[in-house]
């Protein structure tokens, strides 16, 4: 199962916000304004909603009273990112309200970003989801509700090891401060369950030598229940990522045929989701 080209990963400079206005969208903004710290790369909130000016509000000051006007998106971010130490991403505004599924898809893959973020029930009206980022060349990540901002440090790749991508490996390896990446072998339903040492064999000698700069673990998960296996990986092994790709089998098991529009409520952590 060949992937799209990764080369795009490893060269690009902006992460991508989608923003809809909703207060989903601002949690989310403060999320990716860490993560964009933190990965050393820009900013850039694309608006699918008209945006207007800002909008005149009376607020209270002393005895009186004064105008002033509401703070956009970008402006709570700049404020944030002012109090930081360190790399300060740059933050870029883009409308995208204007534009149909086709041309989302053809600016998405113009920007050849880094990243794309999505907060859970956030409404991407105009276009559907499954349908853009079956044909885009980056990952999307899908942020729960009310998520931490926090290192990610315990990356969860959810995969059969005959289709492991070394390349899912080397992009994860720039995602997490710890570098802790632990390949979660979970046989595809319809095939052979692998040999436990044959297994081994494929990690140390396949997928381990090829991948730099991050430390690889690997866990041949028996569990057959996908919601299950995934529970343990949140609660018991301390997940704080969890990885699979469009419309393989995993994200089968967990999302069914779409990407969705609201994360499980029993997924707390994001969710990574490579193209195929």
């Amino acid at each position: 199962m060949p992937l799209k080209p990764f080369l795009f990963y490893f060269n690009m400079t902006d992460i991508l916000l989608i923003n809809d206005g909703s207060p989903q969208s601002f949690h989310a903004a403060e999320y990716a304004l860490a993560l964009a710290k933190s990965v050393k790369r820009n900013l850039l909130l694309a608006n699918i909603v008209p945006t207007h000016q800002p909008v005149k509000i009376t607020i209270g000051a002393g005895a009186g009273f004064i105008e002033a006007e509401e703070q956009s998106l970008a402006d709570k971010l700049h404020i944030i990112n002012d109090s930081y130490d360190g790399f300060h991403p740059a933050i870029k505004n883009c409308n995208l309200s204007h534009l149909n599924e086709k041309e989302v898809v053809s600016f998405i893959n113009q920007q050849q970003l880094f990243l794309i973020i999505l907060a859970s029930g956030q409404q991407a009206k105009g276009f559907n989801l499954q349908s853009v980022f079956s044909r885009v060349y980056c990952p999307l990540l899908l942020l729960p509700s009310d998520i931490a901002t926090k290192p990610i440090e315990r990356i969860m790749y959810l995969t059969d090891l005959r289709f492991c991508q070394v390349p899912v490996l080397n992009y994860l390896g720039k995602l997490g401060y710890g570098n802790s990446i632990n390949i979660a072998h979970i046989c595809a339903q319809g095939l052979p369950e692998l040999d436990g040492q044959y297994a081994e064999d494929i990690f140390s000698k396949s997928v381990s030598p090829n991948v730099k700069g991050s430390t690889l673990y690997f866990s041949h998960i028996r569990e057959k229940d996908i919601n299950k296996a995934v529970d343990t990986m949140i609660h018991g092994m301390h997940a704080d990522l969890l990885v699979c790709q469009n419309r393989w089998f995993h994200f089968k098991q967990l999302f069914g045929e779409s990407i969705p529009v609201k994360v499980p409520d029993h997924i707390s952590v994001p969710v990574l989701i490579f193209p195929s």
